[in-house]
């Protein structure tokens, strides 16, 4: 069977990697025709913007909405799922930050809180933000780190020599652990679950980039009162422990992810 893996931008490699374990063949959907002969489609996680600006730009959209109403079989995950809602949806659930976005929708939460982090090697110099000046760093192209070195809108985010921005996530570790960069910049989950698969250290700072709160966005104009009912249930869930068990399945130190009361303060 042929997989064909949306990989314009996102979290497509963990799929990848999955498709491939189960021994199916995997397709990098890049162009209109690396649709061709595929018997299923992934829309991965990501920037659901980004996503469907790059599908408009190379020209693609249209046909993969054709293809999946046409009987494709498909799985949407996070941004995916909005990419392929057809109808008005009731919510966003994913890891959608809700700082900047706050007057934009109503909203569930937060429930946890989400680190963008730096990692660099064991014997690195390298212990602070601040340490990083004139350094290289290494990070996904499109993803949230990039943007935080490219514009620097806060003061503590310093100015590197070189930001190399690779289109695969899976590279940076590779460049970061080789010495072609001096850290690497991603989401916290993302680099603990690397270490963890391919038996590999690397030191993350403990000052993290940006520290951003997830919550379920409803429409502004959903007056039915459901995201305040939700919040109730999600706070309840913190409360009494429920939360942390389900967390703790998938990531080591979940309560550093249940500090919503103080992440932004």
């Amino acid at each position: 069977m042929k997989i064909g893996v949306l990989a314009v931008q996102g979290a497509f490699i963990e799929h990848e990697h999955i498709i491939e374990k189960i021994g199916h063949e995997v397709v990098e959907i890049r162009q209109r025709k690396d649709l061709d002969g595929i018997d299923g489609i992934i829309l991965p996680g990501g920037e659901s913007t980004v996503q469907g600006q790059l599908l408009r730009k190379l020209d693609m959209l249209d046909t993969i909405k054709s293809l999946i109403s046409g009987g494709l079989p498909t799985l949407a995950t996070c941004a995916g799922l909005i990419l392929l809602a057809d109808r008005t949806i009731d919510c966003a659930w994913g890891s959608f930050s809700m700082d900047g976005r706050e007057d934009e929708y109503r909203w569930a939460g937060p429930y946890m809180v989400s680190r963008q982090v730096v990692a660099v090697n064991m014997e690195s110099d390298i212990y602070s933000l601040a340490d990083l000046e004139g350094k290289t760093i290494a990070v996904q192209t499109t993803t949230r780190p990039e943007k935080i070195f490219l514009n620097r809108t806060d003061e503590h985010i310093p100015a590197v020599w070189s930001l190399i921005a690779l289109q695969k996530r899976e590279l940076i570790y590779p460049f970061l652990s080789k010495g072609y960069a001096d850290a690497l910049a991603a989401h916290e989950t993302a680099i603990c679950q690397y270490m963890k698969d391919y038996n590999i250290e690397f030191r993350i700072l403990d000052e993290p980039l940006e520290t951003v709160g997830l919550g379920v966005a409803f429409d502004k104009n959903d007056d039915r009162g459901i995201e305040r009912q939700l919040t109730e249930v999600l706070n309840q869930m913190r409360n009494d422990g429920t939360e942390k068990k389900k967390i703790s399945r998938y990531i080591s130190d979940a309560d550093k992810y249940l500090e919503v009361d103080s992440y932004g303060k």
